[in-house]
């Protein structure tokens, strides 16, 4: 093995991979392993990239080539073996295994202490969660340890009345008032909801064909119906219960939705209470 500060070739770095390949525990190797290892691979890359702008196609180039990629591999493969190897030391020293770390270079040392650390805090994650941590006892000392002195109890002041509940006085109600009867002093005609407006049958008259010749030129026929005042009658209907009331000739009560044909003065008078609703004046 080489010592520290020497220039390591590719025959010893063959070495130090056999060895640590048989070996089941870390072997011990140069303190500047990892430094050396990185100085040869920077050697053979400097050398292959010389021999590529002398001559690329020629022998000694291709071996150039051969022995840098066999620098990297057993670099890689050095390391890997001897990570497994560390990782194992540190789980076993975290279940309570004491063992040396002489073999291990500085830079070895510092990752092995690494993962001890974060393997005796992942063993400790059960009794952190299930609550079962173990404590150790307080270091007694002949110094006394002064007690807090406590403080007056407060005396509790008594709580302030509560203020009087004020009770909402009733809001008085209006009765309704009510609505005077009204009087009616002409005749009603009552509609049937079912039927249409009565209107007048008109009856035709055969007239003899003489006495049509004998009629004046602007003479009226015999059956023209003599006109009757315009608008005497509205169609009104009925918006609420009336109560029966004793007219001229019979007594009347009109109920809510009815519809009926009355003189215009009464109906006027039943729009104006708000009794009824004009549908139709007719005369």
């Amino acid at each position: 093995m080489g010592s520290a500060d020497d220039v390591m070739d590719i025959s010893e770095l063959s070495t130090i991979y056999r060895v640590e390949k048989k070996s089941g525990s870390l072997t011990k190797v140069r303190p500047d392993l990892y430094r050396a290892m990185a100085d040869l691979l920077r050697r053979q890359r400097r050398e292959y990239d010389q021999r590529l702008r002398e001559d690329p196609e020629s022998l000694i180039c291709e071996e150039t080539n051969s022995r840098r990629k066999k620098g990297v591999q057993l670099s890689h493969e050095i390391i890997d073996m001897r990570m497994g190897k560390i990782n194992k030391m540190a789980l076993r020293g975290a279940m309570g295994e004491t063992h040396s770390i002489d073999a291990m270079t500085d830079e070895e040392k510092d990752y092995y202490n690494a993962v001890l650390a974060l393997s005796k805090n992942h063993k400790a994650l059960l009794n952190r969660l299930s609550g079962n941590i173990q404590y150790t006892n307080a270091r007694i000392t002949e110094e006394p340890i002064p007690i807090p002195e406590e403080a007056p109890a407060e005396v509790p002041q008594p709580a302030a009345p509560a203020p009087p509940v004020k009770v909402p006085e009733p809001i008085p109600t209006e009765e309704p008032e009510e609505k005077p009867p009204v009087e009616y002093s002409a005749d009603i005609d009552i509609v049937p909801e079912s039927e249409d407006f009565p209107m007048e049958e008109e009856y035709e008259q055969e007239i003899p064909a003489d006495d049509l010749d004998r009629m004046p030129p602007n003479a009226e026929s015999p059956n023209t119906p003599e006109p009757e005042p315009q608008n005497e009658f509205s169609t009104l209907r009925i918006l609420e219960d009336l109560p029966e009331f004793a007219g001229p000739l019979r007594n009347y009560s009109l109920r809510k939705e009815q519809v009926v044909r009355i003189p215009n003065e009464l109906a006027q008078a039943l729009v104006n209470r708000g009794l009824a609703k004009i549908i139709s004046v007719a005369p």
